[in-house]
């Protein structure tokens, strides 16, 4: 991922599960935006954004998200498929 100030962007390079998923830490999501394709379909539930694109829009090479917040994005933290967490980061 790289960030400024109120957008994340999430780059997804390797597809291994069905969506993408990215912890909101519960701040409000402002808007979300695929730079790659115009086929993105997303939802939040329990804090959680889950972000997904047409199998044909996945990679070559990457897939990238723009998730932008409301405030300043000031932490992020990272899950496996599990949802366990892997990383933490202040941003």
């Amino acid at each position: 991922t790289t960030h400024n100030k109120h957008s994340v962007y999430l780059h997804i390079t390797d597809w291994k599960c069905e969506e993408a998923s990215f912890p909101t830490l519960n701040e409000k999501v402002k808007s979300v935006e695929c730079l790659t394709t115009n086929t993105l379909t997303y939802r939040e539930e329990n804090g959680v954004l889950y972000m997904n694109v047409d199998e044909k829009s996945k990679g070559d090479p990457d897939t990238i998200f723009k998730i932008t917040f409301e405030k300043d994005v000031i932490r992020a933290v990272f899950t496996n498929d599990d949802g366990e967490v892997t990383h933490r980061y202040d941003l």
